[in-house]
């Protein structure tokens, strides 16, 4: 069982949010939000968990808000200004290589050892250029208080989120996305349909009331004078050299990803904090705990979530931890724990799904065992090819050129992807992968009178070869919208800092590079398997089957998360609830999700 908590710390807690508006035309005299107003506009004046900044001029305001509970002693004040008076920042994430990019800035009598620091300084200093140079999650807002213009910016791979609205003359911006809506939630009819078909929220366009999510690697300028401008500064402009390297045996590829694999653990190994690492049943949490292990100067401590009254077996996690030499502690909770977990995430979540709650469960279990920092790896098999079997026979029927066939093959093979991609406008590699995740169709949707899908366009890919090509559009039409979104927000709701390492971009572009034909070579095992198997047992490298011991389906669990996402579009979007029982799409979501294994995955 859970440890006893007193009630305050079982709620479910906000950690850090940013929240600005910057006005065209007229001064900012208020919050223009829901948060309290600006009552007074001096730096130096703070309530304890909230602060905020407001212009001379008052034309722009910028708000901070941080979970009490997770404070740390050298996180820096926000909003923060530079050293000259100039800058101001408001920022949230984390900067893994700040102290590096100190040292190439001049020289300044530092405060403390936070990264907003160095964030503010180096954007003063070095402007935007300072992006490409950065290594961690983040979104921020930078404001020029001459020029009187705003910088918004995500992380390459849209880890943090970032919301903006134009409202009249002001344009809005926050990190949780409940804060620009004026009233309830009130998703566009487009967004309810590509929920619905997709289980998620589209990465792109309006999500309802003029509000727009900041696309990921991307920055947007505004000014006093001018619309907002957008820049995608990764990858960067001109094109990047992200043609195949020219590697001739696929040893010397592993050799290469095992580098950068140790040198993405060591830079998320941090000297002065506990290592916590979450053991899931797929290969990427084995491998990031393995190497954590290995290159950490002290044991490290791994964690499993369990259903108390579940009867699966959960036989291997534990064995796994004693090879790698881990201290291992199993996390039990009952049915009734899950459903308060997943009732107080549901209704707490600034944009909720299944997925989503799901997460708050596993991370409000952590937290409460005292976990504040948990690095994982999480099942996104295909943007970092762990499972490749369908991409790789997809790569095999490009080579041939036989795309005109793929209609009747599907048909034939598979019926119901083929029942998913029939109201495609294309066939391609794209609409398929969408098809592959997608839940309902148009005729299903036409039912409840809603919305036809609109069939979300392809991210822009600079790529070369096919398969590679596959991973990019999967890593944003699906791990990013999906899986990271879901984490960010159980990470500010519940306030617990997590660790992507396997999503570092360096780590990425290596993996886009590799020869396709060496990931063709395979198909029950991936380069980041293959590069670790000396620190992996070998009865996981020969049978991935019994890993699924400990999955814990829990039937009584359909019903609760069935009864959940009809209060949520209840709540949200009243409709028609035939769609969600027609032939036991829920289960299917469930399913198809892996939304009951609690120790599936966190995203």
């Amino acid at each position: 069982m859970l440890p006893r908590c007193n009630k305050n710390c079982s709620r479910l807690k906000r950690m850090s949010e940013i929240t600005g508006c910057l006005s065209i035309e007229e001064e900012v005299h208020s919050s223009p939000l829901t948060y309290s107003s600006c009552k007074n506009s001096s730096y130096k004046s703070r309530i304890p968990g909230e602060s905020s900044w407001t212009s001379q001029d008052r034309y722009c305001w910028l708000q901070y808000s941080r979970n009490l509970s997770n404070q740390q002693n050298d996180v820096a004040s926000q909003p923060i200004r530079s050293h000259c008076g100039r800058y101001v920042l408001v920022f949230s994430g984390h900067i893994n290589n700040h102290l590096e990019i100190r040292r190439g800035l001049r020289n300044q009598i530092w405060k403390g050892n936070s990264d907003v620091e160095t964030l503010v300084e180096g954007l003063a200093q070095r402007n935007t250029s300072l992006l490409v140079d950065l290594r961690g999650v983040f979104a921020f807002a930078f404001y020029d208080t001459e020029t009187r213009q705003l910088l918004l910016a995500r992380d390459r791979l849209g880890v943090k989120s970032l919301w903006w609205q134009k409202q009249d003359t002001k344009l809005c911006f926050s990190s949780n996305v409940r804060q620009l809506f004026q009233d309830k939630l009130k998703l566009a009819p487009s967004c309810v349909s590509h929920y619905l078909s997709f289980g998620y929220y589209p990465m792109e366009g309006e999500l309802g009331e003029g509000i727009y999510p900041l696309p990921p690697g991307t920055l947007m300028r505004i000014g006093p004078d001018s619309s907002p401008t957008f820049l995608r500064w990764w990858p960067p402009s001109p094109r990047p050299d992200w043609t195949p390297l020219p590697i001739k045996r696929r040893r010397d590829a592993v050799k290469l990803i095992r580098q950068e694999l140790e040198r993405v653990i060591q830079e998320h190994i941090s000297s002065d904090r506990p290592i916590n690492c979450l053991l899931t049943n797929d290969s990427s949490s084995k491998i990031v705990a393995a190497l954590a292990a290995q290159h950490s100067s002290k044991p490290i401590k791994t964690f499993s979530v369990h259903i108390q009254d579940s009867s699966i077996p959960k036989n291997g996690i534990t064995d796994f931890a004693n090879h790698i030499g881990a201290f291992h502690q199993e996390i039990y909770i009952s049915s009734k724990e899950y459903i308060e977990f997943f009732t107080k995430a549901i209704k707490t979540l600034e944009l909720p799904s299944f997925q989503a709650a799901h997460s708050c469960v596993i991370g409000n279990a952590l937290k409460r065992s005292g976990v504040q920092t948990i690095m994982f790896g999480f099942e996104s098999q295909k943007a970092l090819g762990v499972h490749l079997s369908g991409l790789v026979l997809m790569a095999r029927l490009a080579r041939l050129r036989v795309f005109e066939l793929w209609p009747k093959v599907m048909q034939v093979m598979n019926s119901r992807l083929f029942s998913m991609a029939e109201d495609a406008p294309w066939l391609d590699a794209w609409h398929l992968l969408l098809a592959g995740h997608r839940l309902a169709t148009n005729a299903e949707l036409k039912t409840t009178n809603l919305q036809a899908l609109d069939w979300p366009k392809p991210p822009s890919c600079r790529l070369t070869q096919f398969l590679p090509r596959i991973f990019w559009n999967d890593l944003f039409g699906y791990v990013e919208p999906f899986l990271l979104r879901d984490i960010d927000q159980m990470e500010r709701i519940v306030g617990i800092e997590t660790k992507l390492p396997l999503f570092d971009h360096r780590l990425l572009e290596l993996l886009l590079r590799i020869p396709e034909a060496f990931y063709l070579m395979s198909w029950d095992r991936s380069l980041l398997e293959i590069a670790c198997q000396d620190l992996l047992p070998r009865w996981i490298m020969r049978s991935k089957m019994s890993l699924k011991n400990v999955s814990l389906t829990g039937k009584h669990m359909e019903k609760l998360q069935s009864e959940v996402i009809l209060s949520i579009f209840n709540e949200v979007n009243p409709i028609p609830t035939q769609i969600l029982n027609k032939e036991r799409n829920i289960d299917s979501l469930l399913y198809q999700n892996n939304l009951p294994l609690i120790t599936s995955n966190l995203g």
